[in-house]
């Protein structure tokens, strides 16, 4: 486990390393490469932990050059040239957003070099994709194939400012028929989610699960993006969607996972370590059952004192989880 941990760690590092270069003239001096991908090593141990990096990426064909004159490392491009790509605006957006979701998922299930091929492609896509309103990453989703028809569908939707209309179904496995104005995409722990304005039910931006959407279709009506829009305000775990009040909470998160904390965290909240090693997270809810599923996927805990989420996660919550497998 220690080694595939490790492994994992350089895995996620040199793909880091790799867009931090990217395929323009970057060029960076072994302090700034340290400080930015080794900050918890020493100048020697960086030193050596860059450089078996760097043998790594060789392996793929990403060659990392160094430059005795500017005592700067910058990326030897002759290793990475591609014959131009003509593609319709379609196509690159469509590529555009599948190359966002691996080099952002270090779990990604295909090879590293497959993932550099596709990092080299980029620098070639057509300027015109307009990518970043397209936040989209990763599935890993049972009925992918279903998904993919989906995506491809809204992506296309996305840039042309068109409704869509598809058959719904909620959390608790009611379906409705849904229209609505689809400003963007995004993704959290592989799966997808739509970003949009319900324009039959709520008159709200909501997010849907394109898990849970089928017979999507595009409509001819058109829609104006809001000028105050900011997609990654809506990007948040599922715990703080939907209508209800803001609530404060701190949860525990165990000592043998705390190097996970980043990751569980995703950047809320505050947190403070204990002295026990344990980190107390700070953070905000609105859906309490959804938060309950993040406890136990992520194996968090309460405090000791007792609290009403932590009531209704013992007599409420675990009980259905219980008597659903049961």
């Amino acid at each position: 486990m220690a080694l595939a941990n490790r492994y994992d760690a350089q895995l996620t590092r040199c793909i880091k390393i790799a867009l931090k270069f990217g395929l323009k003239e970057t060029s960076l001096s072994p302090e700034e490469i340290y400080g930015f991908f080794y900050p918890d090593k020493s100048g020697s141990a960086a030193e050596k932990a860059f450089k078996r990096d760097r043998e790594l990426l060789a392996l793929i064909g990403v060659q990392i050059s160094y430059d005795d004159r500017s005592n700067c490392y910058s990326l030897d491009t002759t290793h990475a040239v591609t014959t131009p790509l003509e593609l319709s605006r379609e196509e690159s957006a469509a590529l555009g957003v599948a190359l966002k979701s691996m080099v952002a998922e270090p779990t990604f299930p295909l090879p590293l070099a497959l993932q550099f091929a596709l990092l080299k492609i980029e620098g070639r896509l057509q300027d015109d994709t307009d990518e970043d309103m397209i936040l989209a990453q990763l599935t890993l989703d049972d009925n992918a194939s279903q998904q993919q028809r989906s995506l491809e569908l809204l992506i296309g939707a996305i840039k042309n400012r068109h409704l869509v209309s598809f058959c719904y179904t909620n959390a608790l496995g009611s379906e409705s028929t849904r229209a609505v104005a689809p400003y963007g995409l995004n993704q959290y722990k592989g799966q997808w989610y739509l970003i949009g304005l319900d324009r039959d039910n709520s008159q709200e931006i909501r997010t849907f699960s394109v898990a849970n959407i089928d017979e999507c279709e595009t409509t001819d009506q058109t829609f104006e993006m809001p000028q105050d829009f900011d997609l990654d305000a809506f990007c948040t775990p599922p715990f703080l969607w939907g209508g209800g009040s803001m609530r404060q909470i701190t949860l525990i998160i165990p000592a043998n996972i705390a190097h996970r904390s980043k990751n569980i965290t995703t950047g809320l909240g505050t947190c403070t370590v204990n002295l026990d090693g344990s980190v107390a997270w700070t953070t905000h809810y609105r859906d309490l059952d959804e938060l309950c599923q993040f406890i136990i996927t992520e194996r968090l805990k309460f405090p000791d004192e007792d609290s009403d989420e932590k009531r209704y996660f013992i007599e409420e919550y675990l009980e259905r989880v219980v008597n659903a497998h049961v």
